[in-house]
């Protein structure tokens, strides 16, 4: 970072620090230590010495202990980790010396390490191999599992999720990343506002206000509304924005709006495409769908947003659930709590719901009739005298189980197929394997067969995608 940028973080930090909790004379002391050795190293940004203005500054904000300076305080071990992943790639290919130097960091970043351990660690009883395995032990105390050990859950473990980091957290790391060759393009680049600049705050009220007019949102729903926000340049419009995604409660992953004002706070249209709403693209909108429930639905995906209008209710977990669903029988959804209990869509808390993942916005688990209904595909529509859905996939499971092979553990999903097979229009049934993975729900066809849709005869039985 330049001179000026360094200043502009700091005094950003300083700001925010005002509101500071509890004194840490310990840590102000670690500060010290640490920005004296910097120093001498020729690494920071004086050229000789640090100035007593900046040592008092630097104090006052370890003194605030505000969440903000602690973030910073813990840039240290991060970008090292960003370092590492420079020189020696994936976490399984770093060096012992490299695991006890992030440690190292670590500890002089505030982060409490077991001195027993890092003796041991240090010391010559252990050999080379139980190094290893202590120092991963370390680590992985701190974040998690080995094969996701890097900066960027290093971040997220420490600020939270990235919905969540504030201007400087998002500035410093992703500029970082740029600098040592770890960002693959510079189409979005977050800045810091200026004097005169909103605050991160402002702009977040401003995007809330705005959805609220247009959406007729009640005061208890923006309640439940937290913004992601972001001030950047693109490659191709260089003139300073706010881009605000607004996501219901804890559920960061699940953007219900997402606003672009210009620098001064006004919502704007978008010159480049970003995917944001605008009252203009919501009055058109209206105007074509002229439906009620419009006001509610989140802007994701078309399909899903036209299946939710056409119907009265949903479903839901009354057991805790955070999701609304389209199957009563999610897969998502754990099997001690199906099936899930009707929600109407116009009742008071629907809209403290955000949709499933699985069998909302993954539409290759609707029943054949929604796809057809709501044109996902080129799917066929059945003659009049084709077979039931349900009978087409019971001679789907003969099949299997005639071939002794069993698919109890699979997961059934029928389709009717746009083509035909030596003149017969047929059934595809597959039994796909269903993978959960942090709430996420994927599907992959284990086998498939097909069946002639009028006389019920097993036409082709492969695996794979058939």
């Amino acid at each position: 970072m330049t001179e000026k940028e360094n200043k502009q973080l700091i005094q950003h930090l300083f700001e925010a620090s005002l509101s500071g909790i509890a004194d840490d004379p310990r840590m102000a002391q670690r500060v010290l230590r640490k920005a004296h050795e910097t120093q001498e190293k020729g690494g920071f940004i004086v050229k000789k010495k640090l100035s007593v203005g900046l040592v008092f500054l630097l104090v006052f904000l370890i003194l605030s202990a505000t969440v903000a300076f602690a973030a910073m305080m813990g840039w240290g071990h991060i970008e090292q980790s960003m370092d590492f992943a420079v020189e020696y790639g994936y976490y399984d290919q770093w060096t012992l010396d490299a695991k006890m130097r992030l440690i190292a960091s670590m500890e002089a970043d505030g982060l409490e390490i077991d001195e027993k351990e890092w003796q041991s660690l240090q010391g010559n009883q252990l050999n080379e191999q139980e190094k290893h395995a202590l120092a991963d032990e370390i680590l992985t105390g701190y974040y998690g599992d080995k094969e996701y050990l890097y900066y960027y859950t290093m971040a997220t473990v420490e600020w939270g999720e990235p919905q969540t980091w504030n201007l400087e957290q998002r500035h410093w790391f992703y500029k970082t990343q740029r600098e040592k060759g770890l960002l693959g393009d510079d189409f979005w680049i977050d800045l810091l506002p200026e004097e005169g600049d909103m605050t991160q705050e402002q702009a977040e009220n401003i995007a809330k206000q705005a959805v609220a007019e247009v959406f007729g949102l009640s005061e208890e729903t923006l309640a439940h509304l937290h913004g992601d926000v972001a001030f950047f340049v693109t490659e191709d419009y260089p003139i300073p924005r706010w881009m605000v995604n607004l996501y219901m409660d804890e559920n960061v992953w699940s953007t219900k709006y997402s606003v672009l004002l210009t620098r001064e706070g006004e919502v704007t249209e978008d010159p480049e495409s970003l995917g944001v709403w605008t009252p203009e693209h919501e009055k058109l909108r209206r105007e074509k769908q002229n439906t009620p429930q419009a006001n509610t639905v989140n802007e994701w995906e078309n399909t899903a947003r036209m299946r939710l209008e056409a119907q009265d209710a949903v479903y839901y977990n009354p057991a805790g659930g955070k999701n609304y669903h389209f199957l009563q029988d999610c897969p998502r959804v754990s099997a001690n709590d199906l099936p899930l209990a009707k929600l109407e869509i116009d009742s008071e808390v629907f809209h403290l719901y955000t949709p499933c993942c699985a069998c909302v916005q993954n539409n290759d688990l609707w029943p054949m009739q929604d796809r057809i209904k709501f044109g996902i595909g080129q799917w066929k529509t059945p003659g009049a005298d084709w077979m039931e859905e349900e009978k087409a996939l019971s001679i789907a499971y003969k099949a299997m189980n005639d071939r002794q092979t069993d698919v109890t553990d699979l997961y059934p999903v029928i389709a009717w197929s746009p083509a035909e097979a030596d003149g017969a229009e047929y059934y595809v049934s597959f039994f796909e394997i269903l993978w959960r993975d942090e709430g996420e729900v994927f599907l992959n066809p284990k086998f498939v067969v097909g069946i002639d849709a009028v006389s019920g005869q097993v036409i082709y039985i492969s695996e794979g995608n058939g």
